[in-house]
């Protein structure tokens, strides 16, 4: 494409808003553009990307949203999408796209991505990206945000590409969220309660950013039709976040005291006389979980490092998981003795055999906690059966589903180990490799039913870890101390004062008794 041609090319891109034109100039890497439905936001990341684009030759930009119908949806279809903007570009052969692709003539691109499982994301492993944008990002597991996170890079060549005004802005990270959805709490912690609104502290290698985006900061939108629509639509505490920027706002979220920071520790190794146990939830046409856990006796982890944790006595700490999800276990060929309850592909006797294997042999005689559905008889013969039959023994847990979900939001919340302290250690933590926990404990919402809502919700994928938590939160522990050398416990209790007191021969000495 000769200089003329692109000279001679004309696009009506429209204007910032002030809202946009501030983010547009902002010197953070990484930002949250939060707040309102229809403040803008999305409409002014469009419009950001198009301009950096065509300005920064061979900029490479994605977009992720939870699932891909939804980003295509939102970037190539409608008023406001990517053929639209660009309409006279592509006609004028500068940019070509397709549903998922745009291609600039001076080799930046725009690729339109998902995350809604982790194998999905396996592509973008070690490739470099400049800018990363996550649209709807209270909507993705943090997990998959932070390992994303992980790979935005700018080398030195592309960095003396880069026009001065550009080159301490790059590479750049954006949220776009509005204050609803399992991932809601991260982006509340790390950008909305970590400093004031607009202000830029440098964190690592990023200058972090939240930028505030309310409905009347939108000249393009009626806010008085719109405060009225949304608030129609949906119970208060949504309507307070999607129309008052409340990242407060109660919105579903049945454990919100969840934070990554303080409940996942880096795995290490546990001490063999660590109490141990499993708890595990039977999906039936849905998927099984079946999580492994142990009992602190109070220690210190990975100390003297960056990863250094101090885990109370009675702590539980989850180092284990297996999720037969779809994602996992895709379908197999069906064996005709498999029951008609077991999630597809898999027998009673394959899912507690993969327990045991799972399990190290010297452990094999913890028991395993559920709940009562493998007790039931179908036919004449329980899942429990067919387990023992394996040699898993099931044993059944708490039932009283308000207890266990207080119990776990408790060890959560944690304990205060100094009289006045504000600091908290939860009693209940997970390992990094534990990624479904990760997922889902945040993920969980309140139970539908208004007269249930101290519940969290019976059905869905996410029900099946969440259950396995809140049966562990309710196991009566026993605390197991490391093991001591006999021969030194004696020889301390004989040396004890109360095991060597004087007798009155000692006080006078030489005296004759008898």
């Amino acid at each position: 494409m000769s200089e003329k041609r692109k000279n001679e090319s004309r696009v009506s891109i429209p204007e910032f808003h002030p809202k946009q034109s501030f983010f547009y100039e902002s010197e953070a890497t990484q930002l949250l553009l939060g707040g309102d439905t229809r403040g803008g936001k999305t409409a002014g990341f469009k419009l950001a990307l198009i301009r950096w684009c065509a300005l920064i030759p061979g900029l490479q930009c994605d977009i992720f949203r939870l699932h891909e119908d939804d980003v295509v949806g939102s970037y190539m279809r409608g008023d406001f999408s990517f053929p639209v903007l660009l309409n006279q570009w592509v006609k004028d052969k500068l940019v070509t796209m397709n549903q998922t692709e745009v291609k600039f003539w001076n080799g930046s691109y725009i690729s339109l991505e998902h995350c809604s499982t982790d194998s999905a994301m396996s592509k973008h492993q070690g490739i470099p990206k400049h800018i990363r944008a996550f649209d709807e990002a209270g909507q993705i597991p943090e997990r998959r945000m932070r390992w994303l996170t992980g790979w935005m890079v700018l080398n030195e060549e592309m960095k003396a590409k880069l026009p001065p005004e550009y080159r301490d802005k790059f590479p750049k990270v954006i949220y776009l969220s509005n204050p609803i959805g399992p991932s809601k709490l991260f982006l509340r912690k790390t950008f909305v309660k970590a400093r004031p609104k607009f202000e830029i502290e440098q964190k690592g290698a990023w200058k972090l950013q939240y930028i505030p985006f309310r409905v009347e900061d939108n000249p393009s939108e009626d806010a008085e039709t719109t405060r009225l629509r949304v608030a129609d639509a949906v119970d208060e505490a949504t309507a307070r976040a999607l129309l008052n920027e409340d990242w407060d706002a109660q919105t579903g979220n049945y454990f919100n005291t969840w934070d990554s920071d303080k409940h996942v520790v880096k795995d290490f190794v546990i001490p063999d006389f660590w109490l141990r146990f499993r708890t595990f939830d039977y999906g039936s046409y849905e998927p099984w979980a079946c999580l492994w856990w142990a009992v602190s006796p109070g220690v210190v982890i990975h100390e003297g490092t960056a990863h250094e944790r101090y885990l109370p006595r009675g702590c539980l700490v989850c180092y284990r998981e297996w999720y037969g999800c779809k994602a996992e276990h895709p379908k197999i060929e069906t064996d005709k003795n498999i029951t008609r309850l077991a999630p597809e592909g898999w027998s009673n006797a394959d899912i507690a055999g993969g327990i045991i294997e799972r399990t190290e042999e010297r452990f094999d005689g913890q028991p395993t906690f559920t709940d009562k559905f493998p007790f039931i008889k179908l036919g004449g013969r329980s899942i429990a059966h067919d387990f023992e039959d394996e040699g898993l023994k099931l044993t059944e847990g708490e039932l009283d589903r308000k207890n266990r979900g207080a119990q776990t939001t408790s060890k959560l919340n944690g304990t205060k180990l100094i009289a006045g302290s504000t600091e908290s250690f939860p009693m209940l933590v997970f390992f990094e490799s534990c990624k479904y926990c990760q997922d889902y404990m945040p993920m969980i919402e309140r139970h539908p039913n208004e007269g249930r809502l101290w519940d969290y919700q019976e059905d869905g994928e996410a029900t099946h870890i969440v259950d396995c938590v809140t049966l562990a939160s309710v196991v009566h522990n026993i605390v197991y101390d490391a093991p001591k050398n006999a021969t030194e416990v004696i020889n301390k209790a004989l040396n004890h004062p109360k095991n060597n007191r004087r007798s009155i021969k000692d006080l006078i000495p030489g005296l004759q008794i008898g």
